[in-house]
């Protein structure tokens, strides 16, 4: 299983955070087994689990993450989410789904994108992307 945050470089860096932020909790909801025990360290304090799985966050130009989220979609055995300007302005769930349901996908901009599945898959989509830097 390999998972990956792909975002608009150019975003401001709060943008990015919460974008990656967003991804990655949506994730987590396909992906419960994703997130290890709690642990106790060597005082017996207890540390909530953590992803088990790396994430690496890529960074992109904005019209590619529209590309890499249609070669995610024909690909048909990848897993997606994608975060868009409509999910950025949106303060409550309701007026997300109010606004996404009166908007047409060619009028999205996509913030980020999360891709999940078999190694080899998202690879073949992913793996020449360089790090978000």
């Amino acid at each position: 299983m390999k998972i990956v945050i792909v975002l608009d470089r150019k975003l401001p860096v709060g943008l990015l955070a919460n974008t990656a932020a967003a991804l990655a909790l949506s994730a987590a909801k396909s992906l419960p087994d994703a997130i290890g025990p709690d642990i106790c360290d060597a005082d017996g304090t207890i540390h909530p689990g953590i992803t088990k799985i790396p994430i690496p966050i890529l960074g992109v130009d904005r019209e590619e993450l529209r590309k890499i989220r249609m070669q995610a979609i024909e690909a048909g055995d990848i897993n997606y989410i994608d975060f868009s300007d409509v999910a950025q302005r949106s303060a409550r769930y309701e007026k997300y789904t109010e606004l996404l349901g009166r908007t047409n996908e060619a009028d999205l901009t996509y913030l980020g994108l999360c891709i999940y599945g078999a190694d080899s898959s998202v690879n073949r989509i992913t793996g020449s992307i360089p790090l978000l830097r």
